[in-house]
């Protein structure tokens, strides 16, 4: 008989925000106003899985009508994309953290609004779709990597702006969606042979 696990009925692990969590989403929340807020969140829908989502079916749809490298690069970032999407969602069933928006600010809130369940703070899902696009990008288009970092970290910095993660939420989620998409490479192919550096050509 198969043992199957219900992750509703696990127990949660508490994860407090650290004191540089705190003063970082302190600070936020002090010199933020409505102009920042909308900014922020109009930048961060970029990372939004229906957006990121759009964009690699789009681009996977398109591939089939291209070379084998494209096709490859097109599979890894659907692979990588989807398990970056299923990994914090698992992840903040287990892990109990409160959102900023609910613990840092006060009365005035400066336009900051709220995001999501209160206590789905950890990990970011944003920087985790990120991470792994980012990574996968770099990977297909090394030259191009120090670009889709930066860009990439500025995305992933407006979730800690509109005060819906912690600092840690965010640099973590990145990290995991590296780690995601690295051993998505197992499962696309990717892992065979040397990068394509589509750059290259």
């Amino acid at each position: 008989m198969a043992l199957a696990i219900n992750l509703r009925d696990m127990k949660h692990l508490l994860v407090p925000p650290t004191a540089i969590d705190r003063r970082i989403a302190t600070s936020a929340a002090r010199h933020t106003n409505p102009l920042i807020q909308d900014f922020a969140r109009s930048m961060t829908w970029a990372a939004d899985t229906r957006i990121l989502g759009t964009l690699v079916a789009v681009g996977w749809i398109t591939s089939r009508g291209g070379d084998r490298t494209q096709r490859l690069v097109a599979n890894h970032a659907a692979v990588s994309l989807a398990a970056a999407v299923i990994l914090p969602k698992i992840l903040k069933r287990v892990m109990d953290r409160t959102r900023p928006d609910r613990v840092v600010v006060g009365a005035d809130r400066h336009g900051v609004k709220t995001s999501g369940q209160p206590h789905d703070s950890f990990p970011s899902g944003h920087s985790v779709h990120i991470g792994a696009i980012v990574s996968a990008l770099s990977w297909a288009y090394p030259k191009k990597a120090a670009v889709f970092l930066a860009v990439g970290g500025v995305l992933a910095a407006t979730r800690v702006a509109v005060l819906a993660h912690w600092t840690t939420d965010v640099v973590l989620g990145l990290m995991l969606g590296a780690g995601v998409e690295r051993a998505a490479r197992l499962v696309s192919g990717a892992s065979r042979g040397d990068a394509p550096a589509l750059d290259k050509q």
